[in-house]
């Protein structure tokens, strides 16, 4: 008799390859909706607000300066008065001679007459406009 002839196994059923989980898309994120806009009106910017008129009069003076010439100071207030003159109308230069020793001769220029109050305001509108000013009293 013949033996019977070796069975081959079953082949194993061929395996789906795990699907991934369904994977829901995210809602989109809610819109937020503006406020309608409403037309507006053209509004021109603010004009700076006019400086402050100095009324002179008063035991103060403010230092612009200190140079080595009387003209040179002279100059100099000139240049000033040219440049900050919407500040400085009606104020009088003052050039006087100081002897400082070791640093020799200067001539100060100063402006004024003023009150203490007006001459420390006029110092602070003349900072932002890199102007050096110093208080000082007759």
């Amino acid at each position: 008799m013949q033996a019977p002839a070796p069975v081959a196994p079953p082949a194993p059923a061929p395996v789906k390859p795990a699907e991934p989980p369904a994977v829901k898309p995210a809602p989109p994120p809610p819109v937020a909706k503006l406020p309608e806009q409403v037309p507006t009106k053209s509004v021109p910017a603010a004009a700076p607000p006019p400086a402050a008129k100095v009324v002179p009069g008063g035991d103060y003076l403010i230092q612009l300066g200190a140079l080595r010439s009387a003209p040179d100071a002279e100059k100099e207030w000139t240049r000033i008065q040219k440049a900050n003159g919407d500040l400085l109308a009606g104020l009088k230069s003052d050039v006087v001679r100081v002897e400082l020793g070791e640093k020799g001769v200067f001539w100060r220029l100063r402006a004024g007459p003023l009150s203490e109050n007006a001459a420390r305001h006029l110092c602070a509108e003349l900072k932002p406009r890199n102007q050096g000013c110093i208080v000082a009293h007759k």
